[in-house]
């Protein structure tokens, strides 16, 4: 019985509602705003939270960050292909998402274990 209802761990279910709430509410906000607008600050501030709940994989995000200023300046003459935009997005969300599935595995796997110990 107590594996069944493993999802309703009040922890694990604070953390995907804060982690896909801050997601939603982010790219909604980068969609429906105009690029030609300027940066979105908004934005830019609902991400900052995604980072910490992202530990350790979007520190290869923050870590691109501080790195791609060094290269030299003929690594940035060329023109961005297509896929770019989706690989930031990827590093941006990608991390907070999947420490949220990580929790939920783990979880999972601990209530399993509580029931086999119980019987």
């Amino acid at each position: 019985m107590i594996a069944r209802r493993w999802y309703f761990s009040p922890l694990l279910v604070v953390h995907a509602a804060v982690v896909v709430g801050l997601t939603a509410l982010t790219l909604t906000m980068l969609l429906t705003t105009d690029p030609d607008d300027g940066a979105n600050i908004g934005a830019g501030i609902l991400t900052l939270p995604l980072v910490p709940l992202g530990l350790p994989w979007s520190l290869l995000n923050v870590y691109d960050k501080f790195v791609s200023p060094v290269l030299p300046m003929s690594a940035h003459d060329y023109p961005y292909p297509w896929w770019t935009q989706l690989v930031e997005f990827a590093a941006l969300y990608g991390p907070a998402l999947l420490n949220v599935v990580l929790h939920a595995v783990l979880v999972r796997h601990l209530a399993r274990r509580r029931v086999r110990h119980a019987r």
